[in-house]
């Protein structure tokens, strides 16, 4: 089973330049590589362009959230970083529904 994330324009740039940066900690490579290719949907209401969609399984969509988040946090050393909060809120809404209940 797939869950689609979907980012604006300029979150998916951000992304993408922590990613050829080599930000750390490194998102595994299958999915940074799933990440790198997404595809430029319709705007969909959004201002300044496209929200890029991609397609994640739990297997890939933890990993993500795990490194969005530790981005968030070195972003917000500095201080608070509104683009990867959204980002963070995106990859959380389409994964979330299909984690794992904790015990």
């Amino acid at each position: 089973m797939y869950n689609e994330v979907t980012w604006t324009e300029p979150e998916y740039r951000t992304i993408v330049a922590a990613l050829e940066d080599g930000a750390v900690p490194r998102l595994e490579p299958e999915v940074a590589e799933r990440v790198l290719g997404a595809q430029p949907g319709p705007a969909g209401g959004a201002p300044g362009g496209p929200m890029w969609r991609v397609e994640l399984d739990l297997r890939h969509g933890q990993p993500l959230k795990r490194w969005c988040d530790a981005r968030r946090e070195h972003a917000a050393e500095k201080a608070p970083n509104e683009i990867w909060t959204r980002i963070v809120a995106r990859v959380n809404e389409a994964i979330q529904w299909e984690a794992p209940a904790k015990e």
